[in-house]
């Protein structure tokens, strides 16, 4: 599973930080993941930057699909994208429509929060696999602390139950 803490290592602590700042304002939206699980690779899109009202989004679009990437006016948003290999936790491909990743082709801050937002539904999800469902070997994987500290509770309780009988 990719996590924050590989995310940072592929990024730079300051490109971290504000890709941070971006995700916790929640300034992603037209968030899309696509899972291709045969190769072990998640595709996450979306628009990373100031909200804008529906009208502009869809304008944006069609600015898009005519001239492609790397129409934004700076300080508006960018359309940024991610492909995330689970098996190499890494992020194998990303590209942004801001000034930064224009000039320098290296993730950018809004690649990050494109990513954090990947990394918070995977979490979200881990936490809401049901406790019956879950193997041993999921124990050892899971990332959350929420979701560990389920598994202990019920666990627990399951022992305490065939104790009492």
């Amino acid at each position: 599973m990719y996590t924050r803490k590989k995310l940072m290592e592929e990024s730079g602590s300051i490109v971290y930080r504000q890709g941070t700042d971006l995700f916790s304002m929640n300034l992603i939206s037209q968030l899309n993941i696509v899972e291709n699980e045969e190769a072990d690779l998640v595709e996450v899109s979306g628009i990373v930057g100031k909200r804008a009202d529906e009208e502009t989004r869809r304008n944006h679009n069609l600015l898009e699909q005519a001239e492609g990437f790397g129409n934004e006016r700076p300080g508006s948003y960018c359309r940024t994208e991610v492909m995330i290999d689970e098996e190499y936790e890494e992020i194998s491909e990303y590209r942004c429509s801001c000034e930064e990743y224009m000039r320098s082709e290296k993730l950018c801050r809004h690649c990050v929060a494109l990513a954090l937002s990947y990394i918070k539904k995977t979490e979200e999800q881990q936490d809401k696999i049901p406790e019956s469902m879950i193997e041993p070997r999921t124990i050892v994987s899971a990332t959350s602390e929420t979701a560990f500290s389920k598994l202990l509770r019920f666990y627990d309780k399951k022992e305490r139950l065939s104790v009492m009988q």
